[in-house]
């Protein structure tokens, strides 16, 4: 298959990418209510199509292949493994960009109609939203590359979560021991960069360089991961 219909395929192939798209795209008119707070408002739209968006559109991008048994045939000449990762993650990518495109429109519009919201921050916040997209996208098309059907999001919501709540367990009970700092600074740096991008709001040009910086850092090395996986696995033609 040539790149251009591995990404389209990566678009089209579940009904459910395209309502995920109109969801997120609708909860941005919700973050224009009043009983938001204005320094709440910028974060949470990061959160939404930076974080949620990218793990739900990549349920099962790799897992559906190889459990089906379709794996076997798309990772053979002319298309590598690497070429396949990268084209599935390309799909994803283009998908973020049409999506942000529309989205900074919306949040204009809406702007424009309810008076509310600071747009200073608006290109900042689309290109911090979008670095994570890829990101977080990336790092969802690896798993799936390991799980099996669409368990990856589940493995990213879930890995999420137990991370959190395991560094608000060791913020309250040993908040000066030395590991829960270096617990941190790994969540900070390791893993999706959503609390770094969301303090880069107001931060000087060069700070928000070194976050952009790090984010393309973060999402060459889980797409070097991936693409090493995928390429070690032996893939079975039955069905799963």
């Amino acid at each position: 298959m040539r790149g251009y219909e591995l990404m389209k395929e990566t678009l089209l192939r579940r009904r459910f990418i395209l309502i995920m798209h109109f969801v997120i795209l609708g909860i941005y008119g919700l973050l224009f209510l009043p009983d938001l707070s204005e320094a709440h408002w910028q974060p949470a739209l990061i959160g939404f199509s930076g974080f949620l968006l990218p793990i739900f559109i990549s349920a099962g991008i790799f897992g559906d292949d190889v459990a089906s048994g379709r794996i076997a045939a798309l990772v053979t000449k002319p298309v590598h493994a690497a070429q396949l990762y990268l084209w599935r993650a390309a799909g994803l990518a283009a998908q973020g960009i049409l999506h942000f495109g529309i989205a900074i429109t919306l949040i204009i519009v809406l702007h424009r109609v309810t008076g509310r919201r600071d747009l200073d921050e608006a290109a900042f916040v689309v290109v911090a939203g979008f670095l994570l997209f890829c990101t977080c996208a990336t790092l969802s098309t690896t798993i799936s590359v390991l799980v099996k059907r669409e368990f990856n999001s589940a493995v990213l919501i879930i890995g999420a979560a137990i991370l959190v709540a395991t560094y608000a367990f060791l913020l309250n009970k040993y908040p000066n021991f030395w590991a829960t700092q270096a617990y941190h600074q790994l969540l900070k740096y390791g893993c999706p960069p959503l609390e770094l991008i969301s303090n880069g709001l107001g931060k000087p040009l060069l700070s928000r360089l070194l976050i952009v910086l790090h984010a393309v850092g973060l999402t060459a090395a889980y797409a070097g991961l991936g693409i090493f996986f995928l390429s070690m696995r032996q893939f079975p033609q039955a069905r799963d």
